[in-house]
């Protein structure tokens, strides 16, 4: 009998993509994830407070060390506001979703722009341009 063999040219986009992810290390070690959950267990009793943030719809254009650097800092300066600004103490967690809400949904198709143009509503790089006049 004949077995076909993949080989690395014969692999498709997704297929090349799913095997880099598969070999790369994780993004967040076992030990991160275990502080988190506990610290979560802990805001669901009223112990922690959570601070989450992220961007709507994301450009890729956007994705850069710097960007994401300053997305960083806004949410450790909440935290250090909140946490002494409360007067409580609590621990604050800081989590966020960046670099990869490429695509999201919305609950218009269009939407009205100031000039009162109707137009796509931009819902991430993945989908369609950040530029309504391209």
């Amino acid at each position: 009998t004949t077995r076909l063999v993949k080989t690395e040219s014969s692999q498709t986009p997704l297929d090349t993509v799913t095997t880099r992810i598969q070999r790369s290390p994780p993004l967040v070690s076992p030990q991160k994830y275990n502080k988190l959950k506990s610290l979560l267990a802990a805001a669901s009793q009223g112990r922690a407070f959570i601070v989450h943030g992220g961007d709507c719809a994301e450009r890729f254009i956007d994705c850069t060390p710097e960007h994401i650097e300053k997305k960083m800092k806004i949410l450790f300066q909440i935290g250090v506001i909140l946490s002494w600004g409360s007067g409580t103490r609590v621990p604050v967690i800081k989590t966020g979703r960046i670099a990869g809400q490429y695509f999201k949904p919305r609950s218009s198709p269009t939407e009205r722009l100031p000039d009162g143009r109707l137009v796509p509503s931009f819902r991430g790089d993945g989908i369609n341009q950040f530029d309504v006049n391209k």
